[in-house]
């Protein structure tokens, strides 16, 4: 379920939602909404990044080239032992 949201923005915001949302044939309210999602979830998770790709937007950890579902299979892999599947991906 989704609710109505007003806010506010800054004329020069407002023009570059616009003029993004147009490079990618989408509406602005599309945009903002994925945005915004995107922001909470980043927020949540700052070592994540979005990214966009054939199959659409995707989770990718950042600094690392690797989507968030590879890092989860090999975690899964190694059966749920984060410091060997860290070793394995050569991640921190």
């Amino acid at each position: 379920m989704s609710q109505p949201l007003s806010l506010r923005l800054p004329d020069a915001t407002l023009d570059r939602l616009g003029a993004r949302a147009r490079s990618r044939s989408v509406a602005p309210r599309s945009l903002a909404q994925r945005y915004v999602e995107e922001g909470l979830r980043t927020d949540e998770h700052p070592l994540i990044r979005f990214v966009d790709g054939p199959a659409g937007r995707r989770p990718r950890l950042q600094g690392t080239g690797l989507d968030v579902w590879e890092a989860i299979s090999v975690v899964r892999d190694n059966d749920g032992d984060e410091r060997e599947a860290a070793e394995y991906l050569q991640v921190p």
